[in-house]
């Protein structure tokens, strides 16, 4: 087993804290928020994991299968589609009304 320098232990803590704290602050109030939440906030952001928007948003309604390297996921929302590499957003795209027809 490695020994760790003190300085590298205080860097590691320290980037664990500020993601964690990233973390908490991106997630829902509550579990029966969520849905709602859902329908009225923005698309996640760049740089965001799978696990931090499905906490946030839900599940989604539907998903593509990994396209291409590096492999390329999408999630559909109601309101939009959000495209992941790897579990990393990437983007994400507001869903537009279809026109009708005359």
């Amino acid at each position: 087993m490695k020994i760790l320098l003190p300085a590298t232990k205080i860097a590691i803590t320290s980037l664990l804290l500020v993601s964690a704290i990233n973390g908490f602050a991106e997630m829902p109030a509550s579990a029966g928020s969520q849905s709602a939440q859902a329908q009225t906030s923005e698309p996640p952001s760049r740089g965001t994991n799978k696990g931090l928007v499905q906490a946030r948003y839900g599940e989604p309604k539907d998903w593509s299968d990994p396209v291409g390297s590096p492999p390329i996921t999408r999630w559909y929302y109601d309101q939009f589609t959000v495209y992941f590499e790897y579990d990393v957003v990437i983007h994400s795209v507001s869903q537009r009304p279809i026109p009708e027809k005359k």
